[in-house]
């Protein structure tokens, strides 16, 4: 029968989410000396942090016994500070102690504001008027009663509120979401027409308008990440030219775009806009221009035989 000399890593860690369990499970397994595995039950084999480059917690419980085949597995451990760099120390008394490859520790991913119950209106402000064959595929809405106009020729796919209980429920979520958008850390910082551009997902700032020039194309990558979120914080106003649009490109999705705009949006005509617009003001769609998306604003929207979904 071999002697226990030594641990090693069975199941190393790997790159994992800050507060996120480590996907497997770690597992150190007792070796002879020439590293032969050695199944021998009831060791106990502590773990801590060995490198630890942001002042990381390693959280869970620290301790394992061998199993019948000698190995010790640690479920649910998590470390609460992004860093890289990061390795694992195992250690038992006797054994000579283990240190595992480096890894890192990243950032959740970004999410999109909650809505809340502001997600399923289309279109929703403190008035909303309509002229033409307007199309919304989800719910029209209005904090005050009487205050929609340009309908039944605008057709709604959902619900009708103007203000009414479930109305008035919204506001409070649409100033919540404004604000989370408001308050996220930019990941860059960009200025002036915005035509010809491409942008990853991430948190982007200007101080100013966000524009695009008549005809000009926006281009949001995901990189195939279908879950890939894009917030644009914009402190000013929002105006896009005549004919411009946003593309999307591989695998973004309208859902996970969102503009917070402090100032009126305003779309050009026969624009392709894409995105929640969140706008501290009025919102405008130029006449014949599509959002893909949401046109959320504490004022007033107006619309003008556009056509709005989301997908």
């Amino acid at each position: 029968v071999a002697t226990p000399a030594r641990l090693a890593f069975s199941v190393s860690p790997s790159n994992s989410v800050v507060n996120a369990a480590f996907s497997p499970a770690i597992a150190v397994t007792v070796q002879s000396a020439d590293g032969y595995p050695v199944a021998t039950s009831g060791i106990p084999v502590h773990i801590a942090i060995g490198a630890n480059p942001a002042a990381g917690r390693l959280a869970g419980s620290l301790t394992a016994f061998t199993s019948a085949t000698g190995t010790a597995i640690f479920p649910g451990l998590s470390i609460g500070s992004t860093g890289v760099g990061y390795t694992l120390v195992a250690t038992s008394a006797g054994l000579t102690s283990a240190t595992s490859p480096s890894f890192a520790i990243t950032p959740p991913p970004l999410a999109g504001p909650a809505l809340g119950r502001a997600a399923t209106y289309s279109v929703f402000g403190s008035a909303v008027t309509n002229t033409g064959t307007s199309t919304l595929s989800g719910d029209l809405g209005s904090a005050e009663a009487a205050a929609l106009t340009g309908f039944p020729n605008g057709s709604v796919g959902g619900a009708t509120h103007a203000g009414d209980s479930v109305a008035l429920a919204v506001p409070p979520d649409f100033q919540t979401a404004y604000a989370d958008a408001l308050g996220r850390s930019p990941d860059t910082e960009f200025a002036g027409d915005q035509s010809g551009s491409t942008f990853l997902a991430g948190v982007h700032h200007t101080g100013a308008a966000f524009e695009l020039s008549a005809g000009g194309v926006l281009t949001l990558d995901a990189q195939s990440d279908p879950n890939a979120v894009f917030i644009f914080q914009v402190n000013g106003a929002l105006s896009p030219a005549a004919g411009s649009s946003i593309r999307l490109a591989n695998g973004a999705q309208a859902a996970n775009i969102y503009w917070q705009v402090n100032g009126a949006a305003s779309t050009g005509e026969s624009s392709r806009f894409v995105g929640t617009i969140l706008a501290n003001g009025a919102i405008t769609i130029g006449s014949g221009g599509t959002l893909n998306g949401r046109a959320l604003a504490s004022g007033a929207v107006t619309l003008a035989s556009n056509r709005i979904w989301l997908r």
